[in-house]
């Protein structure tokens, strides 16, 4: 009996008509963008949350309110797949603790998702009455928006450059890392030809493979702007040196640069004529609209037996252009 009166819902909601005006994309925009700022008291109605689809699809849910009513409320929001990120509206009815949600993908109703608030647990269904549990819990927004902006490379106009930006890994904002730590021995290298291209930069093309030098980075998304953060690597040679050389690239999103820099290095130097031995090290916080580069440096001048040692702080703040300003 309980099987035919879920199944008698499904059909009759799935007759229901609703109205697209009740998404609204700037809106959620606003509110990823405040969010990421800290700005989210305004949004307390709003709430998300994670867990899986199936077997092992990861997704992550965005609605306006989850707060048991007796009354039918029209509710609304978004979700997406970890693996496509690509957030895929949502409108329906909250009745109680039950939530009955259709999915519209370019204006088309292409599924519909039931489930329980008490327990957390439901089912989606597609139009051909397949289905697949959905098990979530509550998370914080801004770990929905996080996981949003961790990867927007479906929102790249340019195709070449979106191939271009497939070679940096993706990093979620905020982020904090010492050069060191950005993995030099991964596997995914950039392609330095093209690199040579969209970072403006002759020599890389040049790089010679005996010499040990490639290029690693990672890549953060904004709403308007990508930041490319590019290692330059050059193994020791017969001087000693040992250098990653940190610069940030700031693109919109049909690949135009906005602007770029030059941020510090980790890097060991050696003074054979004059015995002395020089470090550099540095450390990036990543943020929505800043960057925060903590640095050290060291100098060893054996004959005279002196060692030297200083830390500094270099601050910038990115505009809603996309030019980098030094503080």
């Amino acid at each position: 009996m309980k099987i035919k009166l879920v199944l008698l819902f499904f059909i009759c909601f799935n007759h229901l008509s609703f109205s697209q005006n009740s998404y609204d994309s700037e809106f959620i925009a606003k509110l990823k963008s405040d969010v990421m700022k800290g700005q989210k008291d305004k949004y307390e109605q709003w709430k998300a949350f994670e867990g899986k689809l199936g077997k092992d699809k990861r997704v992550f849910f965005l609605l306006n309110t989850y707060i048991y009513n007796p009354k039918e409320t029209k509710i609304w929001g978004e979700y997406l797949y970890t693996k496509y990120n690509t957030p895929i509206q949502l409108e329906g009815i909250l009745k109680g603790s039950k939530v009955y949600l259709k999915e519209f993908v370019k204006g088309k109703h292409t599924g519909t998702l039931i489930f329980d608030m008490e327990n957390s647990t439901g089912e989606w269904i597609n139009n051909q009455g397949s289905s697949y549990t959905i098990e979530i819990e509550l998370c914080e927004l801004r770990a929905y928006v996080q996981q949003y902006y961790s990867n927007r490379l479906e929102d790249i106009q340019n195709k070449n450059f979106k191939a271009f930006v497939k070679g940096y890994k993706t990093s979620i904002i905020p982020n904090f890392a010492a050069i060191s730590d950005l993995d030099e021995k991964r596997t995914q290298k950039i392609d330095r030809k093209i690199a040579a291209q969209y970072l403006k930069k002759s020599g890389y093309e040049n790089f010679d493979d005996d010499q040990a030098g490639y290029l690693y980075g990672d890549a953060f998304f904004t709403e308007h702007h990508i930041y490319l953060f590019t290692i330059e690597y050059y193994s020791p040679g017969a001087f000693g040196i040992d250098d990653q050389l940190l610069l940030v690239h700031i693109f919109d999103y049909k690949g135009n640069l906005k602007s770029s820099k030059n941020l510090g290095c980790n890097c060991n130097d050696s003074d054979m004529g004059i015995e002395a031995e020089h470090s550099r090290s540095a450390s990036i916080l990543v943020d929505w609209d800043k960057i925060t580069i903590f640095k050290k440096g060291n100098s060893i001048y054996f004959e005279q037996d002196k060692e030297i040692n200083q830390s500094w702080i270099d601050y910038y703040k990115i505009s809603p252009t996309g030019e980098l300003i030094e503080q």
